[in-house]
């Protein structure tokens, strides 16, 4: 994972068949914080679909499991409103021979 300069934006590797635990905790617009994993179940030369799933952080942070988010990148969709959170996610690049790429989060 690496950070771009802005503390609104954040670069993310990710691979097929893996799943990454975002390190950070991002606020939504009702106040609450929430975890992100990114899990990538397929992925082709111009495109990957992204299961994002996240968890409700409480003020004792505990955490509470919520509906895991579908969304399709590709060259035509590149970009996506994340649920729960304002921000929107897009699609950097894809390796297609390594079946890796590269996500990036912007706080709207």
């Amino acid at each position: 994972m690496t950070n771009i300069p802005s503390m609104n934006s954040f670069r993310i590797h990710v691979c097929e068949k893996e799943t990454v635990m975002f390190d950070k905790k991002l606020e939504g617009a009702d106040g609450i914080y929430y975890e992100l994993k990114f899990e990538i179940p397929n992925m082709s030369h111009d495109a990957v679909k992204l299961l994002i799933h996240f968890s409700q952080v409480g003020a004792d942070n505990t955490t509470h499991e919520l509906d895991t988010q579908f969304i399709y990148l590709s060259d035509h969709r590149s970009k996506a409103k994340m649920n729960n959170i304002p921000w929107t996610v897009s699609l950097i690049e894809i390796d297609e021979q390594r079946r890796q790429g590269i996500i990036f989060l912007e706080k709207e």
